[in-house]
């Protein structure tokens, strides 16, 4: 298992990288920073330990996490549908506006050039 600050050379260089120039991860690596620095001073004796997830809540999460998964390809699926009816309708507007129109200096049916 991975310890805090254990990175690889690359991975630390792409993350200063990062850090450089976002202010966000900035203040969150900072706050990181803080509670690692004061997570050293606790008693790991003085920690009562946690109590373990049961079964039946890790599953909850798991059918949470896949019903919100369905309801995300649910809405993509509804969203290309609704873009590929307007871009269908778009089509057909637009090229009902380039169909003929009879001149109104022509007499419909005439006979004579």
């Amino acid at each position: 298992m991975r310890q805090f600050g254990d990175l690889s050379a690359n991975e630390e260089a792409a993350l200063l990288a990062h850090l450089e120039g976002c202010d966000d991860c900035q203040g969150i690596a900072k706050e990181f920073a803080q509670t690692h620095h004061l997570l050293s001073f606790v008693d790991p004796a003085a920690v009562a330990p946690t109590a373990a997830v049961p079964r039946t809540s890790r599953q909850n999460l798991a059918d949470l996490h896949h019903g919100g998964a369905l309801q995300r390809r649910r809405r993509r699926a509804t969203l290309t549908a609704a873009v590929g009816v307007g871009l269908i309708a778009a089509s057909l507007i637009f090229a009902d506006s380039f169909r003929a129109v009879p001149s109104p200096n022509r007499t419909r049916n005439a006979r004579w050039p």
